[in-house]
């Protein structure tokens, strides 16, 4: 659902810039809790209902990850200026995060976690109104340029501060979508293909313990930055549904059934985009191999 802004780290005495793209790896899903088993028909037309095949055709993960990895080699004196260096990993970026890949993971990791009477349900949830009217909120925000919602969330964050009723609302949605922890997630995925690509380009290989290292590190210092980002973007996404639609949104997304959605679709969203990362090492060399050619 969000595209998140720029964020900052400092590891190890470098500066990890990070663009909203590294963190719109979780947000172009936000709209998307998942999907699950089922005849093909009826998986389709959740995928379909439920926003997850537009989210995962955008080209906005894609986009949004080259800005960030870009952005990164640009500040480093030696892959700033190396086009093709930064060609190979455009390549590669577009490569791993493939529409079709990621969906093929993410109905993977689905599997045997709904029944078909539960996806019964939830189709029926997204062909009602209501979930025909949010879904569209989620889906139009992933598509308005960042500089678009940054104009208008200081005026929609401001005015949450005299309508205490509005600001709890969107809090408990928060809350219903766990969007902290699928955030940060998604962020720190983001990181890892920074880090992965950088390393790659002086000829170099991370070692797990490394990574590991880089993200013990950033996680609780990158909490709080997407948590604050989430907040001002669900102000937007959401500024035209009213507090009655919110809380049915709400009731949905709290019941058991709306729980295990949400809980099977975030690990459906980290498997694909795990996925993504473990092969995106191999994935740049590959194209390096192509440049040197």
């Amino acid at each position: 659902m969000f595209k998140l802004a720029l964020g900052t780290i400092s590891e190890g005495g470098r500066a990890l810039s990070l663009l909203g793209g590294a963190l719109a790896i979780y947000a172009a899903f936000f709209a998307a809790p998942g999907t699950a088993q089922a005849q093909p028909g009826k998986l389709t037309e959740l995928l379909r209902l439920d926003g997850s095949s537009a989210s995962y055709d955008s080209d906005t993960v894609r986009f949004s990850m080259k800005q960030a990895f870009r952005q990164q080699a640009f500040n480093d004196p030696q892959l700033g200026n190396n086009d093709k260096f930064l060609s190979a990993a455009d390549a590669a970026i577009d490569k791993v995060l493939a529409p079709a890949t990621l969906k093929a993971t993410h109905l993977e990791a689905m599997r045997g976690k709904l029944t078909a009477g539960e996806i019964d349900t939830l189709i029926d949830f997204f062909k009602a109104p209501l979930g025909k009217r949010l879904t569209a909120m989620e889906l139009s925000a992933q598509a308005v340029d960042q500089a678009v919602i940054d104009a208008q969330t200081l005026e929609l964050m401001e005015a949450l501060k005299s309508d205490p009723e509005r600001a709890d609302t969107f809090r408990r949605l928060e809350k219903s979508m766990h969007v902290t922890d699928r955030g940060v997630d998604a962020a720190l995925y983001g990181v890892q293909i920074i880090s992965i690509g950088l390393a790659a380009g002086h000829e170099k290989t991370l070692s797990p313990e490394e990574v590991d290292r880089t993200i013990t590190y950033v996680r609780p210092r990158l909490a709080a930055q997407v948590q604050e980002f989430e907040r001002s973007l669900i102000a937007y996404t959401y500024k035209e549904a009213s507090i009655a639609e919110l809380n049915e949104y709400i009731e949905f997304t709290s019941t058991p059934l709306g729980q295990k959605y949400v809980n099977a679709s975030l690990k459906a969203i980290s498997a694909a985009i795990s996925k993504a990362v473990s092969q995106f090492g191999d994935a740049l060399a590959k194209e390096l191999d192509k440049n040197s050619v």
